[in-house]
């Protein structure tokens, strides 16, 4: 319990972290039940976390477990709402029917087109709660736009059920997507009210299907539907076998659209916007060209994140531009420095922290930026001593840990270095002797500016 309790005082900082996690594994643990459970028994519980999260708030290991079975609680709660706020399936004719609606959605795909009808009815009944997706036939080429009202006889299926136990369930996918039935075309559909007043999101679908067929008209059919996929986000315009391809190679990644994809937009925009502003002279002078080219920029990943459908993974990518865009408007600089963690102790007055030391209480990402911000201190001390025009034969033994102290006491550094390098070279220039002078002021440089005292 002391080894628990001590782990969890280590990890303060980091618990929120593993609360998605529980979330998550309750979902799946209600998904994975044999039967619906009640409706309250999700508040229940989480209610029974909560008060079980303050009566624990001052015991850390009792409240890092409580806090877990809140997170749990909540991802169950949510699981069995959503299930419950869905509407029911359908219960789908046998035979032809009549199917009416407005068409939401055309999916040009590889052997022909389908339509999604939302709202939809059946043979003259009331309005469906769930969509209707019906495959046109081949020889079916009557032009149509979504918002336009058709009918047509069709002949619907339920769901698929799972092909083999614990194999894809179809019928859970179309239940949580709002799908009814799907099926095929009987004959050619009639347009009974063409699309007038066109909604915004009616309107982008348009646009998009527009985007892809102008592509499948310009490129061969393997190049089109990944342009297609990337372009305008209808993956379902992709052969089969070709996805499976992407499969095989280990690629399929790269066709869902996300964080890669709206980082390459945003990239790109950025750095056209900042080098169209700064061509001009008072442009670059008067105005903020960096904070403009970021607003430009997550403008466009906006567009670009509408346009290929705003998933939920591309929708988290566009956040979390926003807050970096957010950050470079507010001026705000990623800096390394070097932290060390306050259980390291005390430093006594006069003792010094070798570098072996400092580098034993950084954790790892603690010590690669460390390595980053010493590889850069190299790089302009380099640069610095080209544009002096000399290099130095010989240098101090304490050198490198000179070059260290840098990150805590760069401006006194500089000028005891330059003091100590004034006298050690011209006496090393006139004498031929090494410098002894900058050795002695170095060194008293260093005891009396330890790295950094931890108080």
């Amino acid at each position: 319990m002391q080894r628990f309790a001590a782990w969890i005082e280590a990890e303060q900082g980091r618990f929120f972290l593993i609360l998605p996690i529980a979330m998550g594994a309750a979902i799946l643990a209600y998904f994975d039940l044999k039967s619906e459970p009640p409706l309250w028994l999700g508040f229940c519980l989480a209610a029974a976390s909560a008060l079980a999260l303050a009566a624990s708030w001052r015991l850390p290991p009792a409240r890092f477990i409580a806090a877990l079975a809140l997170a749990a609680s909540l991802g169950f709660a949510r699981a069995e709402w959503r299930t419950a706020a869905m509407p029911p399936l359908l219960d789908v004719p046998y035979g032809s029917v009549i199917a009416t609606g407005s068409i939401s959605s055309i999916d040009n795909l590889p052997t022909g087109r389908r339509i999604t009808l939302a709202p939809a009815a059946l043979d003259g009944g009331p309005p469906l709660a769930r969509v209707l997706r019906i495959k046109l036939s081949a020889h079916d080429t009557t032009m149509l736009a979504p918002g336009d009202v058709v009918a047509l006889r069709a002949i619907l299926f339920k769901p698929d059920r799972p092909a083999y136990p614990g194999g894809w369930d179809a019928t859970r996918d179309a239940y949580f997507a709002g799908l009814g039935a799907s099926g095929f075309e009987l004959g050619t559909l009639t347009v009974t009210n063409p699309a007038t007043g066109q909604g915004f999101s009616v309107w982008l679908r348009g646009v998009r299907e527009n985007i892809a067929a102008s592509i499948n008209a310009s490129l061969p059919p393997p190049t089109a539907s990944v342009a297609v996929t990337l372009l305008t986000g209808l993956e379902n315009q992709m052969p089969p076998d070709e996805r499976q391809q992407f499969i095989a190679a280990g690629l399929a990644h790269l066709l869902a659209v996300a964080g890669l994809h709206v980082g390459i937009v945003m990239g790109l925009f950025f750095a056209a916007a900042r080098f169209c502003l700064t061509r001009h002279e008072r442009i670059a002078l008067h105005l903020p060209v960096k904070p403009i080219a970021a607003c430009v920029a997550l403008a466009a990943g906006g567009m670009y994140a509408a346009l290929t459908g705003a998933h939920l993974p591309i929708l988290r990518s566009l956040a979390m531009a926003g807050l970096v865009t957010a950050g470079v408007i507010a001026g705000r600089r990623a800096e390394v420095g070097l932290q060390l963690r306050p259980q390291v102790g005390r430093v006594e007055h006069g003792e010094h922290l070798a570098l072996v030391d400092v580098v034993a209480f950084l954790d790892v990402d603690d010590q690669r930026r460390f390595a980053q911000r010493r590889l850069q201190l190299d790089v302009l001390e380099r640069n610095d001593q080209a544009a002096e025009g000399r290099v130095r034969r010989h240098r101090a033994p304490s050198r490198r840990h000179d070059r260290d102290m840098r990150l805590v006491d760069r401006p006194s550094r500089r000028s005891a270095v330059a003091a100590a390098d004034n006298n050690g070279g011209d006496h090393h220039r006139q004498n031929g002797q090494p410098p002894t002078a900058w050795s002695e002021a170095h060194n008293q440089h260093c005891t009396q500016n330890p790295i950094r005292r931890l108080r």
